[in-house]
């Protein structure tokens, strides 16, 4: 029986990971040794330049053909907003995501080794290290675990009107991959880790992130620059 793949999203062909400590990059390059944090704590986390209140929800606005004053979908629309568009809509998830962040190769790099460490791996293949990751969480049958690799790239669009025709069905991955505007120059990338069928992700000893061990003992698809 042919094992299933639990990968999925949109692969760019290339990927940037900045470190504080040339330890923890080495540790990626040569141990195959990876640590995803779990969303939520960058609610809260001590950093002013990388905490965000909002994370883990997806807000947005999407026109509608109704009048102030009316109900949509059981709510009355905010008598503040204009004619034609919805209440801000939510989306969040009801399950632990770890997220192992990077960065899309056309950021001013220098800017972000200054927020985010000195030392730089890029990684070659994003689709082929998040299948290694696969296998390294759902083993060789893809049974050992019910984990998901969901890659995609970050939408600096936070509580703004979507007008790409997206309807709510397609915008609950929001609550995972939408930041606010202010966080663009980032031009983030995540491959968000979770668990599916009711279950969660095990945490390692910190409970804020989960570790993760290449079976190859390296990671084949990423190198120091």
């Amino acid at each position: 029986m042919k094992r299933k793949s639990r990968v999925c999203g949109e692969y760019p062909p290339a990927l940037l990971k900045c470190f504080k400590k040339e330890e923890h990059a080495l540790d990626f390059v040569e141990r195959g040794r990876l640590r995803a944090g779990l969303l939520e704590t960058y609610r809260t986390i001590e950093c002013d330049a990388r905490r965000d209140e909002t994370e883990g929800e997806g807000l947005y606005i999407l026109k509608q053909d109704v009048e102030q004053g009316q109900s949509l979908d059981g709510q009355d629309v905010v008598p503040q907003r204009p004619p034609g568009l919805s209440p801000i809509c939510h989306t969040s998830s009801t399950n632990l995501i770890f997220a192992l962040c990077f960065l899309n190769i056309s950021v001013d790099l220098e800017k972000m080794k200054a927020r985010f460490g000195q030392h730089v791996v890029k990684v070659f293949s994003p689709v082929s290290l998040a299948i290694e990751i696969d296998y390294s969480l759902n083993g060789e049958d893809g049974k050992s675990g019910p984990f998901q690799v969901y890659g995609k790239n970050i939408e600096y669009n936070k509580g703004e009107l979507i007008e790409d025709g997206r309807t709510p069905e397609l915008l609950t991955d929001l609550a995972f991959t939408q930041k606010p505007k202010r966080f663009s120059d980032e031009k983030e990338y995540r491959m968000c880790i979770t668990g599916t069928g009711g279950q969660s992700v095990p945490e390692d000893n910190t409970g804020v992130y989960l570790s993760i061990l290449l079976d190859s003992g390296r990671s084949s698809y990423a190198k120091m620059l």
